[in-house]
């Protein structure tokens, strides 16, 4: 039954952040009276400055250094904890 419910809990963690990451960076609205860009999170977007399009984004907008870094860590760790529950119930099952 663990075993089962870590490979569910695994597929929707993965899934969460997989919607997470499509909606931060691929998605966008505009408003047009303000002319204000936002990502599919609702975050102001901005032109990034130039040391982080060096060093950060090849983009040309970001929502700023601190929501940057809160995506990565989301990103990464949010897969790194789905790959080691899925693996934590493969070991488990062949126990």
């Amino acid at each position: 039954m663990i075993k089962s419910i870590s490979k569910i809990l695994s597929f929707l963690l993965g899934s969460c952040v997989a919607i997470g990451a499509f909606m931060a960076y691929f998605m966008r609205s505009v408003d047009t009276q303000k002319g204000i860009v936002y990502d599919g999170l609702g975050r102001v977007l901005t032109e990034p400055p130039l040391w982080a399009s060096f060093l950060i984004t090849s983009e040309n907008s970001w929502a700023g250094l601190g929501w940057h870094l809160l995506d990565v860590i989301w990103f990464f760790g949010g897969l790194f904890i789905a790959f080691k529950l899925y693996d934590w119930s493969l070991e488990s099952k062949a126990k």
